[in-house]
């Protein structure tokens, strides 16, 4: 409720405290007397747009402050804690704004500065303002839609598919992310097993390279072996070799025909040398062919290792050392893409798990809501017709969303759709053109909804408009009626809505040569007397007036007296 106003330099108000009272507070006044200012004012600190306009000539900046009690359960609690602001109900709840010349503005609740679009959304839930072809909370389908829940005590099923949808949604994302994730990865996978499965073959070690290169050193130094044996071969065998030298001289012995029995030692010598030197060429021969051959075959070998090991440590942009501990971090690179796979398949289930739960709980509210909406439009219509709209038709449409449109409310879009004459087609309810039919209509729809809503404050800027004589007086009755759930503050120009309020302010606006400004003051039951008769009468207040204002408001006390009964 809102319990008081603090208006400081804006427009015609300099310093104004306008505390209020609960149930149905009527304001007065002529017109231009700054009426207007005053909603201009409250909304100022309730985040709508500002103007710096507004700002009284001459001021560097104004301030609204609105002051409201409200319970520890109201939404606007609710909604500060997810702002970790915490509200001590048994204080006020304190709204403010500063104003600058140029337009800037400051925006506070219970002295800590915040946005102007969560002062905006507290302000939401706490006053509704329903002036002529304006698009207040009630216009917006979400509000729509949480008011057809209220009134069907929908509030615990929506907080489950609220907290549902946000862990659909935290799946989705999850899974949305693995699956791009893979998708990179798959571009990179093919080329990973490939080097692996190099990797795999040629199973690198560490110091291997250094390993292969003495090893490579040594066979190199076996060439000295090799060109010895050679060397040997080439005296035994060559041209001038032992072996050729023997035979020669063996031949030329026996070709000699000579009887040369003294000679018989040297030939056995000649022949046995030639034995020895054949002798040491057969064991020299194949030693040489096994030293040709092995050396080469190891030496071949080391330096294909060495090209392959040097050819992955370039391509991996490693060194040859580091080939083991990379060929390892690749192996667990491609298990651990094989376990995200995994993760992937778990995710989808889970998200398919919790979609269908989902599903199910916001098919159950849908038609709940449907329900809700069918019983909340007969409840409107009983009172539009008290409020003399007999051929106004009300309906809510309870549409079903596609997957794609869920949201934390669920899957059901609610729209108010009215047609206020006959042969109209039904509309949006703020496609309304009429003023005056709007204003009752809101009542109606305050009535029905006033132990649903969360709001405890309503201001109904001139709902006279366009009414008179019964209607004025049906109006008058349903906004007394309204007043005792609801904290009302009703800008009127008809008497029989003026007779029917708790307290009567009047709005008066005092002119000076050097300055204007509005004031307002709460009337005395004479002082009150005298205004309603202005109403009736206009200027010229006639004894006429004055009875006819005296049985008004006679008339409004004595159905409250009995009504309390």
């Amino acid at each position: 409720m809102l319990i008081g106003l603090n208006i400081q330099h804006i427009a015609l108000i300099d310093e104004l405290q306008f505390d209020l009272p609960a149930g149905l507070n009527i304001l007065t006044g002529e017109t231009g007397a700054g009426k207007s200012v005053l909603l201009e004012a409250l909304g100022l600190a309730l985040g709508q747009r500002a103007n710096g306009q507004l700002v009284r000539h001459g001021c560097v900046h104004g301030m609204v402050q609105a002051e409201f009690q409200i319970s520890s359960d109201h939404p606007a609690c609710h909604l500060l804690n997810t702002y970790n602001m915490t509200i001590d109900t048994n204080e006020s709840l304190i709204l403010r704004r500063q104003l600058y010349a140029d337009g800037r503005s400051r925006c506070f609740i219970n002295d800590q500065p915040v946005s102007n679009a969560l002062l905006k959304q507290v302000g939401q839930l706490l006053v509704d303002i329903v002036a002529q072809f304006d698009q207040h909370r009630l216009h917006q389908t979400e509000s729509q839609l949480e008011l057809v829940d209220r009134f069907g005590n929908l509030q615990s099923e929506v907080q489950t598919i609220s907290n549902l949808y946000r862990e659909w949604q935290n799946l989705e994302k999850d899974y949305q992310e693995q699956q791009n994730l893979s998708l990179v990865r798959q571009s990179a996978l093919a080329y990973d097993s490939h080097i692996l499965a190099e990797l795999d073959q040629l199973n690198p070690t560490v110091g291997e390279e250094e390993k292969l290169l003495s090893e490579r050193q040594l066979l190199n130094q076996q060439g000295k072996v090799r060109q010895l044996l050679q060397d040997l071969y080439q005296d035994l065998q060559g041209e001038k070799g032992v072996s050729k030298n023997l035979g020669s001289a063996l031949r030329r012995l026996e070709r000699s025909h000579l009887p040369l029995n003294n000679f018989e030692p040297i030939r056995t010598a000649l022949q046995q040398s030639l034995a020895f030197s054949q002798e040491a060429l057969d064991l020299i021969h194949p030693q040489l062919n096994l030293a040709e051959q092995d050396a080469a075959t190891k030496l071949e070998q080391i330096e294909e290792r060495l090209s392959l090991i040097r050819e992955l440590a370039r391509k991996n942009q490693v060194t040859p050392d580091e080939l083991p501990k990379f060929h390892e971090q690749l192996r667990q690179k491609l298990e651990q893409h094989q376990q995200s796979d995994k993760h992937i398949g778990d995710l989808q289930q889970n998200l398919i798990k919790c979609q269908q739960k989902l599903a199910n709980i916001i098919s159950s509210v849908h038609e709940k809501r449907c329900l809700s909406a069918k019983k909340l439009t007969k409840l409107v219509g009983q009172y539009l017709d008290k409020l003399h709209l007999t051929h106004t038709i009300f309906n809510i449409d309870v549409a079903t969303l596609p997957v794609e449109q869920w949201n934390s409310a669920g899957g059901s879009r609610v729209c108010f759709l009215v047609s206020t004459n006959p042969g109209n087609p039904i509309a949006p309810m703020h496609k309304i053109a009429s003023g005056g039919e709007l204003s009752r209509f809101m009542l109606a729809l305050k009535m029905a909804l006033q132990q649903s809503d969360p709001v405890s404050t309503m201001i109904f800027d001139e709902i006279d408009t366009g009414v008179s004589g019964a209607t004025a007086a049906a109006v008058g009755e349903m906004l007394a009626l309204l007043a005792r759930a609801v904290q009302l503050l009703v800008i009127t120009h008809l008497p029989q809505v003026a007779s029917q309020g708790d307290h009567h302010w009047l709005v008066q606006k005092h002119i000076t040569e050097e300055y204007t400004k509005a004031n307002v003051r709460l009337l005395t039951t004479l002082e009150r007397q005298e205004e309603v008769a202005r109403l009736i009468a206009g200027t010229v207040i006639s004894d006429e007036a004055r009875a006819a204002a005296k049985k008004l408001l006679t008339k409004p006390l004595s159905k409250k007296q009995h009504a309390a009964k």
